[in-house]
């Protein structure tokens, strides 16, 4: 039975099934915490095999994934990763800086592919839009509450043009009125 070389991304992780490579190996990659990385093809030039490796951003050096004895197989897997990292769904797309979008969209002259990376995502407008209305909802509850507290009887004592409307009855606290002239003298 012969297999093939396949790439997917699962729940953020690259894996690779490389079972035509010189040492067949299963590989993973956890791409939600990698910022930036090249897979590329590369030449050992002491047993004449094709490495197909991954470099980090930054660094000189580089992982082996696996060897193979034919740049055909190592050039395929390096596309079954790459179409794996366009295709991903399973993992959310981030926004990146200048610098590594560069150094992950470059041309390589060893026939390497660039692989996408994930990054933080800075907050943008809607989240500042969402904590001011989220204070206005605040500030509005306290608003109300206080208006909804309980008055003092002081605060129920009619201004001087409604005693006199009132017939001059009597308007101190405490003392029994009927309904009548409560509302006649507000």
């Amino acid at each position: 039975m012969k297999y093939k070389t396949s790439a997917k991304v699962v729940d953020g992780k690259l894996i690779l099934s490389l079972p035509d490579a010189a040492s067949p190996v299963v590989w993973q990659m956890d791409l939600i915490e990698m910022k930036a990385s090249a897979f590329e093809i590369k030449t050992d030039d002491k047993t004449g095999q094709y490495l197909f490796v991954s470099k980090k951003q930054g660094q000189d050096s580089f992982d082996i994934i696996a060897p193979f004895d034919d740049k055909d197989k190592a050039v395929a897997a390096l596309m079954e990763t790459s179409k794996a990292l366009e295709n991903a769904t399973a993992y959310p797309v981030h926004t990146t800086s200048s610098a590594e979008a560069a150094y992950s969209h470059a041309p390589s002259s060893s026939h390497g592919a660039y692989a996408p990376h994930p990054a933080q995502k800075k907050p943008g407008k809607g989240k500042w839009i969402g904590v001011l209305i989220l204070f206005i909802i605040i500030g509005g509850l306290i608003f109300v509450s206080f208006n909804m507290q309980p008055r003092s009887p002081s605060s129920f004592q009619p201004s001087p043009s409604s005693s006199a409307a009132g017939g001059g009855a009597e308007q101190n606290a405490g003392v029994p009125m009927s309904a009548d002239d409560f509302l006649r003298n507000r």
